[in-house]
């Protein structure tokens, strides 16, 4: 017998359905980097509040916010006036890029945008955007059009997940702006600005490294596959360095570290690493302890909303499964038991409290952990190290006895000096 119409249509179908699986596995395998979706997502249950100032195409005209369209047009007067150059080919030069910029959201929320008002928004908000940080960081003057409350939350709103606007734009710009490295030397001390960890004395790897991170992403590179999606991927970056996990255990679960007070009476002490990278976590034996290298790490009240989005940025739109940001709040939480724990690691450097109490840290750094998942192999070196270090000799029972034993020297030294100086 044969096929009946139903059962051909049933095939032609299936076939389509079976090569649409296919093709989508050739575009992973094809794919640079292999993202679904929007690189810059249309919401995050995280942003930062008050939304002082509205920055891309997901809330374009739906909010009237603190910072109207009228402050944006008398900074990117500012940011036209001090580039020297003609505002027409400014705007030219974000036009050459709109219609690659527009492919970095999602298309259903930019239709009521035609091509010249999104290339608008790409020209206000881009010249926004780096007037605001050239003024922030080198005039403040310029801000005096801004109450000093709305300058504070309109810098936390530039790096709001949903409200990125895409590398391309700024780099269109900064090429025409400012001179070689002075963009990027001008976004990157942003990112340290937000990252609020005082620099390390005598640290002169960490000096040539910011020199050499000026020239990562060049105006002669402004092509290349690694040029950051938005200001908010380049920070995640500067985080974490680009560092891929090593894995260094058999074990498929997270086995957790002892508190900072524990790890501290068994000898271990904590010294701030000298990269400040997360991913930068080791842990070297002693014969009377060890010692735990973590990055700085400052916590106020910008911490929950900005580390909240960065652990959604990388469950959601950077999908290489790394989780750095998620790991080493899941390390901190181990960490950190209650405020005994934190004032241990703020009397090694590790820490930096601009919250308040102790406890208010733990118990921040604690909601934060909550039922996150992080990368079992994070840290899978310097975590066995660890536990061999505790499946070792009592060290405990040492380092009290050392404790006592220099606690006695110190005394004895002290008497004997005070006896020598009586007799004398």
């Amino acid at each position: 017998m044969g096929e009946t119409q139903d059962s051909v249509t049933r095939k032609v179908a299936g076939d389509e359905w079976l090569r649409l699986i296919m093709n989508k596995g050739e575009e992973t395998r094809n794919s640079g980097r292999a993202r679904e979706g929007p690189k810059i997502p249309s919401n995050s249950c995280r942003e930062f509040q008050p939304m002082v100032v509205v920055i891309g195409p997901y809330e374009y005209g739906y909010f009237e916010c603190r910072c109207t369209a009228s402050d944006k047009m008398k900074m990117a007067c500012q940011f036209v006036q001090d580039s020297g150059i003609s505002v027409e080919i400014l705007y030219n030069k974000v036009a050459d890029v709109a219609s690659k910029a527009r492919k970095f959201y999602d298309e259903l929320s930019l239709r009521r945008l035609s091509n010249e008002k999104f290339t608008q928004m790409l020209f206000l908000d881009g010249c926004f955007i780096l007037q605001f940080l050239f003024s922030f960081l080198r005039k403040p003057q310029n801000l005096n059009m801004f109450l000093v409350e709305d300058v504070y939350y309109i810098k936390l709103n530039l790096l709001s997940l949903s409200r990125q606007l895409p590398f391309p734009v700024l780099q269109s710009l900064m090429s025409l702006r400012f001179k070689e490295e002075e963009g990027m030397e001008l976004i990157n001390d942003f990112i340290d600005h937000i990252r609020a960890v005082p620099p390390q004395q005598g640290s002169s790897k960490e000096a040539i490294g910011k020199s050499v991170r000026c020239y990562i992403w060049s105006p002669l590179e402004q092509e290349s596959q690694d040029q950051p999606a938005h200001l908010f991927e380049l920070f995640h970056r500067k985080l974490i360095n680009n560092r891929k996990v090593i894995d260094h255990s058999q074990s498929r679960t997270w086995h957790a570290s002892r508190s900072a007070k524990d790890l501290k009476a068994t000898g271990i002490r904590f010294r701030p690493n000298r990269t400040n990278d997360l991913t930068d976590v080791k842990f070297k034996s002693t014969v009377l302890g060890g010692i735990l290298e973590l990055p700085r790490f400052t916590i106020d009240v910008s911490s929950e909303s900005l580390l909240l989005q960065l652990m959604e940025y990388e469950r959601v739109v950077h999908t290489s499964g790394e989780l750095w940001v998620t790991s080493y709040i899941c390390f901190l939480d181990a960490l950190i038991q209650d405020a005994e724990d934190v004032k241990v690691l703020r009397s090694e450097g590790i820490l930096f409290n601009n919250l308040g109490g102790d406890q208010q840290v733990a118990d921040l750094i604690h909601k934060m952990a909550k039922h996150q998942l992080p990368n079992r192999r994070a840290y899978s070196d310097a975590r066995q190290r660890i536990g061999s270090h505790h499946k070792g000799i009592n060290k405990e029972w040492i380092a009290e006895r050392l404790r006592v034993y220099l606690t006695n020297l110190w005394i004895f030294i002290a008497i004997s000096a005070a006896i020598f100086w009586f007799v004398q």
